[in-house]
């Protein structure tokens, strides 16, 4: 099964310490693969969580990736084959923008069997376009649905 994860940039703390529990409970799962563009700040703690487990990982940035660079902490998952790198995106697209993120989210939802978002602030883009993935008949589950945390 194939997850999609999203957070938006601004997160309550019992939202972040939910999802670092979750993250830690699916780790192990290798029948898993999150995928994510993992650039907030909590998805790239649930990445950091994510790569000391047995699950798969996608990895979208929101330009090409040619050229990127390969942080150390990736390296084993990828050499493992855990971990992937793709992207929508032309050789191109090499810088990070509001409009290639938002293409990026709809192509790693596209691209999933189920939604996760962590937190998504209200009125904010996050929050638009999980309203339009649910219109579409995507299934998008809030993480406080799923994981609801002490």
């Amino acid at each position: 099964m194939k997850i999609a994860v999203f957070c938006s940039n601004q997160c309550p703390g019992d939202r972040i310490l939910a999802a670092y529990d979750w993250a830690r409970s699916i780790r192990e799962n290798p029948a898993l693969t999150i995928i994510s563009g993992f650039h907030t700040v909590i998805e790239k703690d649930i990445l950091d969580i994510l790569l000391r487990g047995t699950c798969q990982l996608v990895i979208v940035p929101a330009r090409s990736v040619e050229g990127i660079r390969v942080p150390a902490a990736w390296k084993a998952a990828i050499a493992a084959g855990r971990l992937r790198l793709e992207s929508p995106f032309s050789p191109a697209h090499r810088r990070i923008n509001r409009a290639n993120a938002l293409l990026r989210n709809q192509y790693v939802a596209e691209q999933a069997d189920r939604i996760v978002i962590i937190h998504a602030t209200p009125g904010g883009t996050l929050a638009s376009q999980a309203e339009a993935w649910r219109k579409h008949s995507r299934t998008v589950m809030m993480l406080a649905e799923l994981w609801p945390g002490e």
